[in-house]
């Protein structure tokens, strides 16, 4: 497996030398740099792609799982802010800036935003069964008004 994610590595690191004007290259180079467990050249990717494509909601997500990965709560929280800015409807953004929130000791902000993203999900599921044709319930979601690692009063 080990020598699968380098060949990986080394043949998106390539295709993006090639064609340095793509972000999404970069930022797929990144998710498998993350991935690796190389996290430094991962947030080099990342920041590559959203200097290429600003407000790019992967990138960003990326940017703020390599910040979350070195404890850089704040840091994780400012780009998983932006992501979610980019993309509301993109779940995974509101759990991970949940885990930063809970590391700034943020339990409410953490636990609001754990339930927004498992409501997106069930948004999504309930799509996915709409446009199948299976009948399920009504699902809705408020996205919560959260700063980063400000404490309620």
């Amino acid at each position: 497996m080990v020598g699968a994610m380098a060949d990986k590595i080394e043949t998106l690191r390539a295709d993006a030398e090639m064609d340095p004007r793509d972000p999404e290259l970069r930022v797929r180079l990144g998710d498998a740099l993350f991935d690796a467990g190389r996290t430094t050249e991962a947030s080099e990717a990342f920041q590559q792609a959203a200097i290429l494509a600003p407000g790019n909601a992967a990138a960003l997500f990326g940017l703020g799982r390599a910040a979350l990965r070195n404890r850089d709560f704040r840091g994780a929280c400012a780009f998983f802010r932006q992501a979610g800015d980019a993309r509301p409807d993109w779940a995974p953004v509101f759990f991970q800036w949940a885990l930063a929130l809970r590391g700034l000791g943020d339990a409410d902000g953490a636990r609001d935003l754990q339930k927004f993203s498992f409501e997106l999900g069930l948004k999504e599921v309930k799509e996915r069964n709409r446009l199948a044709g299976i009948s399920s319930g009504r699902a809705g979601s408020r996205r919560p008004s959260r700063s980063c690692g400000r404490q309620r009063h």
